[in-house]
């Protein structure tokens, strides 16, 4: 079998490297999705917490 498709088959990346998990910076959350300025949120409610916590934004009703 072809390399590239054992790797895929093995780690579910093509060059069989697993990234390494860096937790959220705000809550300490394994699961990353969001980027803002740098920082990594682990979900975008978690994103806007940080944002109305350090005055980013402000709350509407």
């Amino acid at each position: 079998m072809h390399p590239v498709i054992e790797n895929t088959m093995r780690t579910g990346y093509a060059d069989g490297r697993i990234p390494d998990v860096v937790a959220c910076e705000h809550c300490g959350e394994d699961d990353q999705v969001v980027e803002f300025e740098g920082l990594t949120f682990c979900s975008t409610d978690c994103l806007v917490r940080w944002l109305l916590e350090n005055d980013y934004a402000k709350k509407i009703a």
